[in-house]
């Protein structure tokens, strides 16, 4: 058998082993050890809080920026909010990836759509 080690370096600190087999016994060794290690890290994440069960739809929304009325009209033509401005995505999740608030004239508007929408998103099995 030849097998050949080495040691990668990552900018984080951490440092990764590559091995390279050569034979077929030893790749099985491997192969079984790494799949071993991914049946442990699966039960270990199987009861962490920060696991959750993925919905059948995610949308994401960013740079809002405080523009109420382009950003109501986002969420109804995705259909998130009916005409009323009420939720209407059924087991969607709504997800913002920042500046919400940011320069626009109506933040306050904005920020209090988004609130109400995570009120009533549960209801209908989706989440803000």
């Amino acid at each position: 058998m030849h097998r050949s080690e080495s040691t990668l370096r990552r900018g984080n600190g951490h440092s990764l082993l590559v091995r390279r087999v050569n034979d077929a016994s030893s790749a099985f060794q491997f192969l079984a050890a790494i799949c071993t290690l991914l049946l442990i890290s699966t039960a270990a994440w199987a009861d962490s809080p920060y696991r959750f069960t993925a919905p059948h739809r995610i949308v994401a929304v960013a740079d809002v920026h405080g523009a109420y009325a382009e950003f109501v009209t986002v969420l109804s033509e995705a259909g998130i909010i009916d005409d009323a401005q009420h939720w209407r995505g059924g087991d969607t999740q709504l997800v913002s990836l920042g500046d919400l608030l940011d320069r626009g004239p109506d933040a306050r508007k904005v920020l209090d759509l988004l609130m109400r929408l995570e009120q009533e998103a549960p209801k209908a099995g989706g989440a803000v």
